[in-house]
């Protein structure tokens, strides 16, 4: 087995590039009500996600809308395109011949978001406002033809910081979408060490390195390891071991909590 340490500096600018790549439009992440209503009946209806951008589906009655922005909490198609984040990330990168799709769903005080990998022959607009036609709130559309798990589409170069990248990923398209409590991720910070700022209560022998890591073992497995700390009550300390099979991006995730802090002693984590 080698074990291979990597920069928490550069981890974090990594997930301030996932961040700022991955954007809902405004106008999906906060869709007006009376906006279909107000628009010209002529307006182009778009084929594919990459036409869709801004046009919503108009029409003359409201229940005709299927796929449009709303509030109301239907689901509704995103022309946001998540694998755009994938694009500046070294040794990581979407197959060919797939691509990433989104669904949200708002209302005036929560949102939630879904998204999959499906081949980009079905990823016409009219194919993917199909999965709408079954789905409510417990129960997301989900196209046909996507895949089981999105980290399926994903290759790259095998190597330890791709795998590390990866599970950032994970994380951030996995909460792509969501809106308020239903994005717990947004409020982890990652850490090279405790906050010193609280007096920690540790739920388990505190570790004694920190780094983020990545262990290959001989059988070509992996398991990246590095921790994060909650910022809103109840202030905890995560540590995160994703472990990665001998081929493939698709790891099996652990999000465990470490040590809850029980004093502050200076200012604010």
């Amino acid at each position: 087995m080698s074990i291979h340490k990597l920069s928490l500096t550069g981890l974090q600018k990594v997930r301030s590039h996932l961040q700022d790549s991955l954007v809902i439009p405004h106008l999906e992440n906060n869709p007006s009500t009376v906006s279909l209503l107000d628009m010209d009946d002529e307006v182009p209806e778009p084929t594919s996600l990459d036409s869709l951008g801004d046009l919503f589906r108009a029409a003359s009655d409201p229940e005709d809308v299927i796929s449009a922005p709303n509030l109301d909490g239907r689901w509704f198609l995103s022309s946001a395109n998540a694998g755009i984040a994938l694009r500046k990330l070294p040794g990581l990168q979407l197959q060919a011949n797939l691509r990433l799709v989104t669904y949200l769903l708002r209302t005036p005080t929560e949102g939630q978001g879904v998204t999959w990998a499906i081949p980009e022959a079905t990823s016409g607009t009219a194919q993917l406002e199909e999965a709408l036609e079954t789905s409510d709130r417990n129960t997301p559309p989900r196209p046909r033809q996507s895949l089981d798990n999105l980290m399926l589409a994903l290759t790259g170069d095998s190597s330890p910081t791709s795998y590390l990248l990866a599970s950032l990923f994970s994380r951030e398209v996995q909460e792509f979408g969501m809106v308020g409590s239903q994005h717990p991720w947004v409020n982890h910070r990652l850490v090279g060490s405790p906050p010193a700022q609280v007096q920690w209560e540790w739920k388990v022998k505190p570790p004694q390195d920190f780094t983020p890591k990545v262990r290959v073992f001989e059988d070509g497995r992996k398991a990246v390891e590095f921790f994060s700390c909650h910022i809103t009550a109840p202030i905890t300390l995560y540590r995160h071991l994703d472990q990665y099979p001998a081929q493939g991006y698709a790891p099996h995730c652990s999000d465990r909590p470490i040590a809850v802090a029980t004093r502050k002693i200076g200012s604010a984590v």
